[in-house]
């Protein structure tokens, strides 16, 4: 998993950059957002979701009683029939036995992509910054959820959510 503050700005998400931020500067304000790979393997299809602080929860649970999120299976689901009602997510433990993983995906190379921002700008291993009710970190191993965080970023610790 791997997670940043990001806006809602012109029509689509976008990662907020701390120095030089459009959104910031329009006032818009910024969520975290965490990114996991998910694998389907009854149709072998690979897909990125795309989650709050609040639904990350779970799954910062698995990986603290785990170890990892290789493995782990989720159900998402919207609280009612809004389209942006709050997802609730529930985990439980794939039988790895029967099911041969995929490599694990590069989470930051596709965000590259659908962002448009070259790979070396975004590969900020180790970096975290503070979120209401979740702090994680971006890392490469987007596999792990690291749990020790550093202090927040300044300009993100004094928005309030």
């Amino acid at each position: 998993m791997i997670g940043t503050a990001t806006h809602y700005f012109h029509g689509r998400t976008t990662p907020c950059d701390d120095e030089k931020c459009d959104a910031c500067d329009h006032g818009v304000p910024w969520r975290w957002h965490g990114y996991v790979s998910l694998y389907g393997p009854t149709t072998h299809s690979h897909g990125l979701f795309e989650m709050t602080a609040r639904a990350s929860e779970p799954l910062k649970a698995y990986r603290e009683a785990h170890g990892t999120l290789r493995g782990c299976m989720i159900l998402a689901k919207r609280i009612n029939a809004s389209p942006n009602a709050r997802v609730i997510i529930t985990t439980s433990v794939a039988d790895l036995q029967s099911i041969l993983l995929p490599p694990e995906p590069h989470i930051l190379e596709a965000l590259s992509i659908i962002w448009n921002i070259p790979l070396p700008a975004i590969a900020l291993d180790g970096v975290t910054k503070e979120v209401p009710k979740a702090k994680v970190a971006i890392s490469q191993a987007i596999h792990r959820l690291d749990p020790q965080f550093a202090p927040g970023n300044s300009k993100h610790a004094k928005q309030k959510k």
